[in-house]
């Protein structure tokens, strides 16, 4: 199975999460040729370990919080294609190794059962991959047993203790991990392994995110195709962009949101980061777009997305865009954002909803029909509310042939009116019987006269004709008429 949040069970501690992170890490060498590793200090110092035989790994990472939850990675976060063990093998087993990696790294472990019950046993690698996928199917002891049984093979092997470091990190252990991380400093303080475990123990401290994120990437710049640093990386990534966030340091967090999704494109968390950044930093389109495409890809973004539209909507205003910003307006209340949130723009949004609206009534009066159709369709899109647009919207579908859309408008329109106890404008319901009743709908038509003019049904027949009907709405539309025009008088 894949890495993702649904793999986490609710409630789940920091540990097991770091847990699922580190499971799948796979075990790095450390050649004797690799780069020197500058003496800057960076893992908090725990005071309860002896300092005489091992060198300092103290420095005060930057104040900076963390918790359980930024330590998510999303379903869709996939593993960096070709990361593979060191010190690859040209023998068969040898050549598992790197396809074992790649499985525990992307949560297959039967796979990765699988390939290592091919692998050589007698290997360092071996035994601490296996070790890995111990730790992840919840076999603590035994992967405890598998480290002991790498080191007694190999007791002057760097790796071996940055791996142990790294499980007992996931186990919130902390006194354990910092004390095989300064027995590995000992033998090899160059080691890529070593590198890689001091980032993963400093994602397990509060506030040391970034100072994780310095020593998973040097490890990675000691050995490119390193298994498995790319996934705490991006977690540090994201937890030193909210960071910055919270300090007010939109910049950098838009630099660090944007070095998690170099390492992974499609993570949900980091994109979301980097909106957020957009936004905080001014970029209102583009976090928008970002909102936009999580939207469509099945995220719970709807308030994010709702905000971000209306703040690129008032972006929009400013530089006199109004057509865009009514847009994005539009797109914000269509996302729920109410008539109070909206605030300024809901004038803005009203009125261009009426000057389509008389645009429309001049189009349909010079029998441009089609036109007029459009202008009413804007102003309702623009004012859901507006019921004489809705209403001419109806009138203009039927007079296109487009009865069902006529009676789904003017059955919309005169519900509106109901709901607010209004009297709907005389021809509404009346209209809404003559298209009923040449489309076939006798008895909705009956019901919608029974509601509306109960006085002129009384003398019609209980299962009363379309030619019934039809002379009960001629006369009921003559009276209008003349009721008009004496109003106009």
């Amino acid at each position: 199975m894949q890495l993702s949040a649904s793999t986490i069970r609710p409630g789940a501690t920091l540990s097991e999460i770091l847990l699922l992170l580190v499971g799948g890490l796979a075990s790095s060498g450390c050649s004797e040729s690799g780069a020197p590793v500058d003496n800057a200090p960076a893992v908090p110092r725990n005071p309860g370990i002896s300092r005489e035989s091992a060198p300092e790994i103290v420095e005060n990472p930057p104040p900076m919080s963390t918790s359980t939850t930024d330590m998510l990675l999303p379903a869709k976060t996939a593993p960096l294609e070709g990361a593979s063990t060191e010190a690859p093998s040209t023998s068969s087993s040898g050549t598992r190794l790197p396809a074992v990696a790649r499985a525990l790294e992307s949560g297959h472990l039967e796979e990765a059962h699988s390939l290592l019950t091919q692998a050589d046993h007698q290997r360092i690698e071996t035994r601490l991959l296996r070790a890995r996928l111990l730790l992840r199917q919840g076999q603590t002891v035994q992967a405890l047993h598998e480290i002991e049984s790498a080191r007694a093979a190999a007791p002057g092997e760097a790796r071996v203790y940055g791996v142990a470091s790294e499980l007992y990190s996931a186990m919130g252990k902390l006194e354990e991990a910092d004390r095989e991380l300064r027995l590995g400093l000992a033998i090899d303080g160059s080691c890529a392994a070593i590198e890689r475990a001091r980032g993963v123990y400093l994602l397990q401290l509060p506030g040391a995110a970034q100072a994780a994120s310095i020593h998973l990437k040097r490890a990675l710049e000691l050995e490119p195709d390193l298994a498995f640093a790319a996934r705490p990386l991006a977690a540090a990534y994201k937890l030193t962009g909210r960071a910055f966030l919270r300090d007010q340091n939109p910049l950098e967090a838009v630099r660090a949101a944007r070095a998690g999704l170099d390492l992974y494109p499609d993570d949900f968390d980091l994109r979301r980061l980097h909106a957020d950044a957009l936004l905080a930093v001014g970029s209102l389109r583009h976090a928008a777009e970002i909102f936009e495409e999580l939207f469509a890809e099945g995220y719970s973004v709807e308030e994010d997305l709702s905000l971000a539209s209306w703040r690129a909507g008032m972006g929009e205003l400013v530089i006199g865009e109004k057509e865009s910003a009514l847009d994005y307006f539009v797109r914000s209340r269509e996302l729920g954002m109410s008539d109070e949130g909206l605030a300024s723009a809901l004038p803005l949004l009203n009125q261009a909803a009426m000057v389509r609206v008389g645009r429309g009534v001049k189009a349909y009066n010079e029998g441009s029909l089609d036109d007029a159709r459009d202008l009413f369709a804007e102003a309702a899109h623009l004012d859901p509310n507006n019921l004489a647009a809705a209403n001419h919207l109806a009138v203009t579908h039927a007079r296109l042939g487009m009865t069902d859309l006529a009676i789904e408008g003017w059955t919309r329109v005169l519900s509106a009116f109901d709901e607010a106890g209004g009297v709907p404008p005389e021809p509404v319901h009346l209209n809404l019987v003559r298209v009923l009743v040449e489309t076939g709908g006798l008895k909705r038509a009956r019901l919608v006269l029974d509601r509306y003019e109960p006085e002129a049904t009384a003398a019609l027949s209980e299962q009363a004709t379309a030619e019934e009907l039809t002379a009960c709405v001629e006369r009921l539309e003559s009276a209008y008429r003349s009721a008009s025009l004496k109003r106009a008088e």
